[in-house]
């Protein structure tokens, strides 16, 4: 019985590497040379860090600072966002966020499970049950020049557009443990979560 209940056990723990390794994996932008780490959410495989693709135009670092790109990818615009993603790989649309939303149950705690356990803890409990990874990385305020919410917010693109100026955005708080849906203009910056075609 025991060896039986053994077999059992590896064999399981086998089944969960096998998993894991299925549904994880690596992208390199042949454009920049940056490895990404990829992971597939049921039917969807999406980019595991924020696009850190430098654009001719329209893309800031977080305040201006290049030291920031390496764990919080670039600020876009949407232009410039519609042209980020590499070959094979595309801006989800607002339907394909909801899915990956409604993947994780409730949408009232959905952003906690999409979340890096470092985020601030203030009515929201990130635990990254999705393997999603969300990390904080703020916006850009075009007409104001400004940066804010960087270790308190995270916000992307969608490709969906409201009208001839504002986009969907799926927004994180810190303070919150749901997915927000806003709209906002194309000139803003916003974060980009490329997903496969």
């Amino acid at each position: 019985m025991k060896n039986r209940l053994f077999i059992l056990v590896q064999f399981f723990g086998l089944l969960v590497c096998t998993i894991d390794a299925q549904v994880t994996g690596t992208f390199t932008d042949t454009r920049d040379g940056k490895t990404y780490k990829t992971i597939t959410i049921g039917t969807q495989t999406w980019m595991l860090e924020n696009l850190a693709y430098k654009t001719d135009a329209g893309c800031w670092a977080y305040d201006n600072d290049p030291k920031n790109v390496p764990v919080f990818g670039y600020l876009y615009t949407f232009s410039a966002a519609r042209r980020a993603c590499p070959e094979g790989w595309h801006i989800p649309s607002a339907d394909e966020w909801k899915i990956l939303i409604t993947s994780q149950g409730d949408n009232r705690f959905a952003g906690d499970k999409l979340k890096t356990a470092n985020w601030k803890k203030l009515e929201s409990s990130p635990n990254n049950k999705s393997g999603f990874s969300a990390v904080a990385a703020g916006e850009y305020d075009a007409d104001a020049a400004s940066f804010s919410g960087k270790e308190e917010l995270t916000s992307w693109w969608s490709s969906t557009v409201e009208n001839k100026y504002m986009y969907t955005v799926f927004v994180l708080h810190y303070d919150a443990s749901n997915v927000s849906v806003n709209t906002d203009f194309d000139t803003n910056g916003h974060s980009v979560r490329c997903m496969k075609d």
